[in-house]
């Protein structure tokens, strides 16, 4: 699946997941890529206000997620939990603007392989646990060259990490 230079502007999903997209796996692991395209205004009633995908090998690169809201990942809700290849991220994308009311204001990210963030901003996401971003992962964590500015949230955690990551690194990262 490729989405390529396009536009998703006040979608919304009344009663599930992904208010602009939603990516399950039907049949074949397979890949997903999102390339210089804007998600603005989209709300999602449960997870992914702007895109929710679930078992592909999903990379988000060069967009912008501007004022999309959900309960869980108010802009995006990637999980993949059938270990599908390669890393599975956002890299040079910014997230400006976006809430949950649960849980990663911006991007939640669960993975049993490997996940990676680089060049990515993150400006005044909100949520009540991990204002900005949330992830799960079984494999490894790459927070590579991006910034985490004015997100907010009663825990007013930027980044959060749960410990069954085989390694995390983070690098020419600012909180």
């Amino acid at each position: 699946l490729e989405v390529d230079s396009s536009s998703f502007t006040d979608n919304e999903c009344t009663s599930g997941t992904g208010g602009a997209i939603m990516a399950l796996l039907v049949d074949e692991p397979t890949e997903m890529n999102i390339r210089g395209s804007l998600f603005e205004g989209n709300i999602a009633a449960v997870d992914g206000g702007a895109l929710y995908v679930m078992d592909f090998g999903a990379t988000v690169d060069g967009s912008a997620f501007y004022d999309n809201q959900a309960a869980n990942g108010g802009a995006i809700y990637m999980e993949d939990w059938l270990g599908i290849e390669g890393a599975q991220g956002v890299q040079n994308s910014l997230f400006q603007g976006n809430q949950a009311s649960g849980t990663a204001g911006a991007l939640l990210l669960i993975t049993v392989n490997h996940g990676l963030v680089v060049g990515t901003s993150f400006v005044a996401n909100s949520a009540p646990w991990a204002s900005a971003m949330s992830s799960y992962c079984n494999g490894s964590l790459i927070i590579g060259n991006s910034a985490f500015t004015y997100n907010s949230g009663s825990e007013a955690l930027a980044a959060w990490e749960e410990v069954d990551c085989t390694m995390m690194e983070l690098s020419y990262t600012g909180f």
